[in-house]
């Protein structure tokens, strides 16, 4: 993402609440790291269209995703859940 677009994104994020299912949870920041990363929860109420290739392992991508663009045009609400 550039850093127009990150900067875009994250004036449209919203704070999340104490009803968010991951309020209060910490984060590793892998083996051997000093203390975890900082990060705040937010409502999943923006839709952004993003491309990557089909190798899926235990449910994640295997590769990097890309980005594509926010879809103002679509809610959370409006999008098929991924297989």
């Amino acid at each position: 993402m550039t850093t127009a677009v990150r900067c875009d994104v994250g004036r449209r994020l919203t704070p999340a609440g104490s009803e968010h299912s991951w309020h209060g949870w910490h984060f590793s920041a892998g083996w051997g790291a000093a203390g975890g990363p900082e990060f705040r929860t937010v409502r999943s109420d923006l839709v952004a269209e993003f491309v990557a290739d089909t190798a899926v392992g235990a449910g994640c991508y295997r590769h990097p995703v890309r980005f594509v663009r926010l879809c103002d045009d679509l809610t959370p609400h409006e999008t098929p859940l991924a297989p």
